[in-house]
């Protein structure tokens, strides 16, 4: 069973410093989101005492170490993490889930790609609403999405006649207002194999957190 932890101390320092190697989205939640407020904590398995296992180094050996299987518990927490990206787009009538990707727009790989993207300058980013996702797209991007650092944010627009389309290239105005109305955000940690999740305080956490199963 997973169990929440907070980590606000130590887990802040590596969040900061995982979105300074992001791309123009993470430069703009530096910029205006308040990161130094809000709350942040990790899933572990609750057998586990504390969350204090380096956020740079693996914890499928740690899963291992407390008599727990490893691989089944990375997939446990995939899981319950794409569900609760879901459930936030369901639950969301002016929702967005943002995924950083690799690649730029000409290139084949992203021409090719099925899922919703938007461009913003030279960089891509993979994207559901509230109208378009599906669980299994919303896994789907998590796959392909950029890895060291992993980011993807759970955020809004203004309004429902407000709406990005797929292929669009926003403009700043745009990304720097998904920045701002920002709730929270899910950062890849222990060496891409669990994450750290960091959200406003005046979100309604419980409405969209991680189920344990």
């Amino acid at each position: 069973m997973l169990k929440r932890f907070k980590v606000d101390s130590f887990g802040r320092k590596y969040l900061l410093g995982e979105l300074r190697k992001g791309n123009s989205y993470a430069q703009a939640l530096l910029e205006t989101t308040r990161i130094q407020g809000g709350q942040i904590y990790t899933y572990l398995p609750s057998i586990l005492q504390s969350a204090k296992a380096k956020f740079q180094d693996g914890i499928l050996t740690l899963y291992d170490s407390v008599g727990m299987s490893g691989e089944d518990l990375y997939h446990q927490l995939q899981s319950a993490c794409s569900t609760m990206l879901y459930q936030y787009l369901s639950n969301n009538e002016n929702g967005y889930v943002i995924f950083e990707r690799i690649g730029r727009p000409k290139s084949p790989i992203i021409q090719k790609e099925r899922n919703p993207y938007f461009v913003f300058r030279d960089e891509v980013y993979l994207f559901h609403s509230h109208n378009s996702a599906s669980l299994s797209t919303v896994e789907e991007c998590m796959r392909k999405s950029r890895r060291y650092p992993l980011i993807m944010g759970l955020t809004s627009l203004t309004d429902p006649s407000i709406e990005v389309s797929p292929r669009e290239t926003i403009d700043l105005r745009t990304l720097t207002m998904f920045a701002e109305r920002t709730e929270m955000l899910v950062v890849g940690a222990y060496d891409d194999e669990g994450y750290i999740l960091w959200s406003k305080l005046s979100a309604n956490i419980e409405s969209f957190a991680i189920k344990p199963k």
